[in-house]
């Protein structure tokens, strides 16, 4: 058995720390005022692009004619969302391969039979073959009891479901 020789190594050079400016110190305001025309944004001409990015909110899009925003009684699934979801998901088989992972929100009307229409991926910048199942998922869904309104008539109701993708 060859033991290891074991020995102390001096450092060659001692560090010496920089003295930093201090980050607390007050800004000074520059005087270039110059603003770039090309590069300004006008929120009013961007206002109405879907980029992927939403706030759930009360749950309704804004262009849904018909849609009633606050139904005394919001529309419901007949028996457990998530126990449909369970036997109904397919983890798409190229997303396991490749990792992806994502929640998925899908909007859709619940007519007044409790029929879904409308349905619409709301985050669109996940993965392609996520948001495909998530579409499919939901239009194979059986028909909801419907939202009703204060005088206790059926109504058109907005809703958003989330179905999470996660791989384990």
């Amino acid at each position: 058995v060859i033991e290891p020789k074991v020995e102390k190594v001096e450092p060659k050079k001692t560090v010496e720390l920089l003295k930093t400016k201090d980050l607390n110190q007050k800004l000074k305001e520059t005087k270039n005022k110059d603003v770039d025309e090309k590069s300004k944004i006008d929120d009013e001409k961007f206002k109405n692009i879907i980029d992927g990015k939403f706030e759930i909110g009360d749950g309704v899009r804004p262009e849904l004619d018909g849609v009633d925003k606050y139904p005394a009684k919001e529309a419901q699934f007949k028996g457990s969302w998530l126990g449909f979801l369970k036997k109904t998901v397919v983890y798409p088989e190229y997303s396991k391969e490749v990792g992806d992972q994502a929640k998925i929100y899908v909007s859709f009307i619940v007519e007044k039979d409790g029929s879904i229409t409308e349905v619409e991926v709301m985050n669109k910048k996940t993965p392609k073959e996520l948001q495909e199942e998530a579409l499919r998922v939901v239009e194979s869904a059986p028909d909801w009891i419907p939202g009703i309104n204060e005088n206790g008539e059926y109504v058109r109701t907005n809703k958003i479901v989330t179905i999470n993708f996660v791989l384990r």
